[in-house]
């Protein structure tokens, strides 16, 4: 009994340790993604975006992983002739290559506008939960929080014209109930300006809700932007200026 045990002792060791493994390691070891995973990526490129940090230029796309059975990669995108600043990062799936395909498996097609339109890729579309009934509260520029609560759009949401802006603001970011919002394009050139008005008393600290809609041009080189939200300032000091800026993906047309 012994000499048996000594036998398959180890055997049945490494058998346990394989299954181990294969449980608890083997999708990270083939590359599986999950919707979180791909949402921090996508995320990850957006934040290389923002900081114009195009490193990655003419380099071969980075393998991320296996996502809904396709590969994903990141990779730098350009558009038109004068890159990297015409371009940018994205998530993309490898093997799709044309619009018709993205769309039948049910991906987002990246498109540009350099000499015409570009299809640059397929990016996978990853559900997110319904925000038109919630807000977000976001840190302005001076890293205060509780200040603005944004409800549309969300950050690195895509937007078309007109856009409607909603959330609500303490009331002492107005003046004469209003403040300066504007939409600048990939660039920081303003392609939209409105002034937000109060839908309430705004003589208070506490909160009070606000819409503006901003109507812009569609046909832009790249469909990146920032909306931004300026506390009115009056005074023309600057220790009294704060802001709210949040990217967004304008929809691009022709």
């Amino acid at each position: 009994m012994v000499k048996v045990l000594k036998i398959f002792f180890p055997i049945i060791v490494f058998a346990l340790l394989v299954w181990v493994d294969f449980k608890y390691y083997g999708p990270q070891i083939a590359g599986e993604l999950n919707d979180e995973q791909v949402k921090e990526a996508i995320l990850e490129t957006k934040k290389l975006n923002a900081t114009g940090d195009f490193t990655g230029y003419g380099q071969e796309g980075k393998f991320l992983g296996v996502y809904k059975g396709k590969r994903l990669i990141q990779s730098y995108i350009c558009f038109g002739d004068v890159c990297p600043g015409n371009g940018g990062y994205f998530v993309l799936y490898s093997d799709l290559k044309d619009e018709a395909s993205c769309l039948g498996a049910g991906g987002e097609p990246v498109i540009g506008y350099g000499w015409g339109k570009i299809y640059g890729g397929c990016s996978p579309k990853v559900e997110e939960a319904p925000s038109s009934t919630k807000s977000s509260s976001l840190l302005t520029t001076k890293g205060q929080a509780n200040i603005i609560e944004l409800i549309n759009p969300a950050p690195g949401q895509k937007v078309s014209s007109p856009l409607t802006v909603t959330g609500r603001v303490r009331g002492t970011w107005f003046f004469e109930g209003s403040f300066p919002v504007m939409l600048t394009n990939w660039d920081g050139l303003i392609i939209a300006q409105a002034p937000a008005q109060a839908q309430g008393d705004w003589m208070t600290e506490n909160y009070v809700p606000f819409s503006v809609t901003l109507t812009f041009d569609q046909k832009q080189l790249y469909d990146r932007g920032s909306l931004i939200l300026k506390k009115d300032n009056p005074s023309g000091l600057p220790e009294h200026d704060d802001a709210l800026e949040i990217p967004v993906s304008i929809e691009l047309t022709k």
